[in-house]
Formats: C-alpha cells, structure tokens, sequence
C-alpha cells in the first residue's frame, strides 16, 4: 500500500550539506518523480518560504489555507502536509534544511529553538517582514544562497549554518516583537511532551502514561498544556491524534480499516465511531473531503 507521500532530503554523496535554497520560479520547473508539489505531502525537513514579489495568494498547511503576501516568510516543519498553490507564480526562495545540518551548531545543540520557531500548534506560520527589514533578510539569503553554490568547500557548512542561525534569530525576534508568546518556563517540558507525543501517539492517548513517562503528575501536565495550548492535556492528546488520522486518510491509499489498525483500533467499528465523535463524519466522510 502507497503511505503518505513523504519527501526526503537528496543527498547525492554522503558528504552533501543537507541545506539547500531553491528560487520558487525555478521549482516548477522542474520534473518531480517522487511527489506532486501541487497536492499534500509530507516534508522529513524544515522549509522556509520567502516571498519577494508577486500577487497575494494561499498556500495549503495541514489541512488550513494560509494568506501570504510579498515580503513574508513561511515556515513550514518537518512531519506537516503541505501543498503548493498559487505559490508558482510568486518570486522568492525556499530555504531547506535537515534538523542534523542545524543542530551541529553549537547554538543549537539542545535543540529547543528550533522546536520553538517551527512549532505550528503554537504559532502562525505567516510571519510578515517590516518593510525596513525586508532587504536585510533578503541580503541574507542572498549570500548564503552564493555560498552554497561555491565550488570551494573550506568552512562551507559551517557558513551556511551561521546564515541559518542569523536568519532564524532575526526571525524569532520578529515574532517575539509582534506576537504573545506563553510562559516560558514551561516551554521545555512542553516541548518534550510533544516529541514523546508524535512519538507515540498510536500506542497510547492515556494521560497518564505521557505524564509518567515525563516524570510528572497528570496534574502538572495539564497545568502545562493549558498554559502553553490553552486547553486541558487528554483535549490536545486527542485534537493531536485526530490530526495524524486526517494526514493519512487525505495522503494514504491504506484502507479506512488499515488505518483503523494502524491507530491502534482493534475494532473497525469503534475506529469509525471515535473519528465520527470528533469530526462529525465517518472516516470515509472525512476522507472525501480532504482530497
């Protein structure tokens, strides 16, 4: 059976950077054997969209269609569906890069930031330049795009990560500076509480069994998502979950059953039953949707 579509990172030698700028004009151009840019599919890497010209358009994120306009950024993570749409005729660039190319960088050795900036169930993924602003990140990527395609390749990831890093920073202190950002003492147990999520989210939708694992009480764990989510933790557990159903039912020929089984449903009926709780249709129904 054909899973998600998912698209990885090329590498043509095991000493290729796994960072790469691509000009949005240029991207649809080419031939994709693997994937159809223009439907949903899963990204293994983190993607940076920045948009240089052209009219105001859409793009398609894990089921919500965001507006975009010249001079924003997109950030899109790894795990997410998305989908082109109007993008093709925009001018821009898409950053791209692997989660091991970045956290090779001192900076980012434990990994929070990363898992901040990219963290869609926190953040919008729009995210608009000040006009002042706009050509310092365009310089930016300008240059890290020059020194990706020099032929020299002393210090060259090293370089390219402290573009990164000075991209990502300045785009954190964009958000910092215009968006409200929960208490964050919280932030790294909330951060590991969703990696052992995605994780294991088939295996078990328990509180309990998320706040042992994390050495925590059921109580300080719903403090936390309350505070970071605004919602009780068994409320985000399930939203989570009926999520990764809508991702496989709308980028999956695996039968309505198969992905009842792959959930975790030993019963087919109550596999309907849960996802018709909390979507109103059965998962055939939500299926015909989401295509």
């Amino acid at each position: 059976m054909k899973e998600i579509p998912e698209v990885r990172f090329k590498k043509d030698t095991e000493q290729t950077l796994e960072f790469e700028i691509t000009q949005l004009s240029k991207l649809f151009q080419n031939t994709f054997h693997d994937h159809d840019p223009m439907k949903s599919h899963r990204l293994n890497f983190y993607t940076i969209i920045f948009v240089t010209d052209g009219k105001p358009g859409t793009h398609y994120i894990d089921f919500n269609t965001y507006e975009y306009k010249q001079g924003n950024l997109i950030f899109i993570a790894k795990e997410q569906l998305h989908a082109f749409s109007s993008l093709q005729n925009n001018e821009g660039y898409l950053v791209l890069f692997t989660e091991s190319f970045l956290t090779q960088s001192m900076a980012f050795e434990d990994n929070i930031f990363l898992q901040q900036l990219f963290n869609y169930q926190l953040y919008h993924p729009v995210v608009p330049l000040p006009h002042e602003q706009y050509r310092e990140f365009e310089t930016i990527i300008t240059m890290a795009r020059q020194e990706r395609e020099r032929t020299s390749d002393f210090a060259s990831a090293r370089i390219l990560r402290s573009y990164l890093n000075l991209l990502l920073l300045k785009s954190q202190r964009l958000r910092n500076e215009h968006a409200h950002y929960p208490d964050s003492s919280y932030y790294q147990e909330f951060n590991q509480f969703q990696q052992l999520l995605r994780q294991d989210l088939f295996r078990s939708r328990k509180v309990s069994y998320y706040a042992e694992q994390l050495n925590m009480s059921s109580k300080k764990l719903n403090m936390i998502t309350q505070e970071m989510v605004s919602m009780p933790v068994k409320t985000y557990i399930t939203a989570s979950f009926i999520l990764e159903i809508k991702r496989i039912l709308a980028n999956s020929s695996l039968t309505v059953n198969e992905v009842g089984y792959e959930a975790g449903f030993k019963e087919p009926t109550n596999f309907v039953k849960f996802v018709k709780k909390y979507t109103d249709m059965t998962p055939t129904e939500l299926r015909s949707t989401l295509r």
